[in-house]
């Protein structure tokens, strides 16, 4: 990463090593603080702003739920700052924004690209940027293009495998459960994976398994075409 740049642009920026991709497609993330950013996705900034707020207050007097946190972002809310932040949904039509209060987060794929972005920000509100995220160099961009996982010590288990977050039937679910058993010490299941697979229920979510072999992925894609979402590779760092 250009650290110059970023260093040059604010001296509070917080730079920060990716391990993994974003997404499984963007190698940086800019994180901005920016309080009452959920409201960047409305037409009106400001009557969200004044309809989240009064939404609050109704259930604070009702009695049943108050968040604290939340009222004090909405206090804070700059709309100016928010506006401007909006704007970036139709001048970066490529780049990905989440939101989640208070802060604003921005992937790209590279790193001209988030600089870009960066730059676009009035340097009035630049101290508002927390951090940057990406590769240190592109050695390490093209190991996370294969949907590694960077690590420092060399792991226990080679491949972590997530399961889907969706429904499967009793059945798939057993075959799935006893299949993994079998396998002892090849793989390791968290609990909830272990129990998420045997309960009664089809809908499975936050589900994975590690292994070193790979191909245990592959048997459980033959016991059913679309029960595995991703399978990622750990690489340690002091082999590269």
């Amino acid at each position: 990463m250009d650290t110059l740049f970023w260093k040059n642009l604010s001296s509070e920026i917080k730079i920060q090593s990716s391990t993994k991709q974003f997404y499984k497609q963007y190698y940086y993330k800019l994180e901005i603080y920016a309080p009452g950013c959920k409201s960047i996705r409305s037409d009106d900034i400001k009557e969200s702003l004044t309809r989240r707020r009064t939404h609050i207050r109704e259930y604070n007097h009702g009695g049943s739920w108050f968040d604290k946190r939340l009222s004090n972002y909405l206090k804070e809310a700059d709309i100016g700052f928010l506006y401007s932040l909006k704007t970036l949904y139709y001048e970066y039509p490529d780049i990905k924004i989440r939101t989640e209060e208070p802060k604003v987060s921005i992937y790209a794929t590279d790193e001209l690209m988030i600089q870009s972005v960066a730059d676009s920000i009035d340097p009035d509100y630049r101290n508002k940027i927390e951090s940057i995220t990406g590769p240190e160099n592109e050695e390490l961009k093209k190991i996370l293009k294969n949907n590694a996982i960077l690590v420092k010590k060399p792991p226990k288990y080679r491949y972590r495998v997530w399961l889907k977050e969706k429904q499967f039937e009793e059945p798939v679910r057993q075959q799935v459960l006893s299949y993994l058993l079998s396998l002892g010490d090849l793989v390791r299941m968290s609990d909830h994976t272990r129990e998420s697979l045997n309960k009664p229920y089809n809908w499975i979510w936050g589900c994975y398994f590690y292994t070193n072999d790979e191909g245990v992925a592959t048997f459980v894609r033959l016991l059913h075409p679309d029960l595995v979402r991703e399978v990622s590779e750990f690489v340690c760092l002091d082999n590269k």
